[in-house]
């Protein structure tokens, strides 16, 4: 399998993409894109609008779902080029990286969240420290104080 077929295997499982690039402002821009599958070219070919800073260049796809609670992740990042030939841009794959599927999140969570609670419980037991507590009327007043000045 190619890493074209292999792109268009990935986009056949989700319903839209986001491209992201760089403009010809210098300015990064991403943007909800539909990719179309050309197996005789093969390149992805990308309607993009004539009103943005659009420049051809290095430029990524990126794929993702996820359920109603935000679980089952799963994202896949589409690297390459994009080109415009005539009117169509086309995007040629470079390589493909699964950036987080269900497993990856998990330990995501655990590294992110639970470790780190776990770390902090220890450290506060050995050092005979009690847990720090947090004034969250202060926290408040101050977010609000800071509202104001906006």
């Amino acid at each position: 399998m190619t890493l074209y077929d292999a792109a268009a295997a990935i986009l056949e499982a989700y319903p839209s993409a986001v491209i992201s690039l760089v403009g010809t402002d210098g300015y990064p821009l991403s943007l909800r894109c539909n990719p179309v599958v050309d197996k005789t070219q093969g390149v992805l070919k990308i309607q993009l609008p004539d009103n943005l800073p659009l420049a051809a260049g290095d430029a990524s796809l990126l794929c993702h779902s996820h359920n109603e609670e935000l679980f089952d992740l799963r994202s896949v990042t589409i690297e390459g080029r994009l080109e415009k030939m005539g009117d169509i841009w086309q995007f040629r794959a470079t390589k493909l990286t699964q950036v987080m599927g269900r497993s990856k999140f998990l330990e995501f969570i655990q590294d992110v969240i639970l470790k780190p609670r776990r770390n902090t419980k220890r450290y506060l037991e050995k050092a005979h420290l009690p847990r720090p507590s947090i004034d969250w009327a202060r926290l408040k007043a101050l977010a609000a104080e800071a509202d104001k000045d906006i």
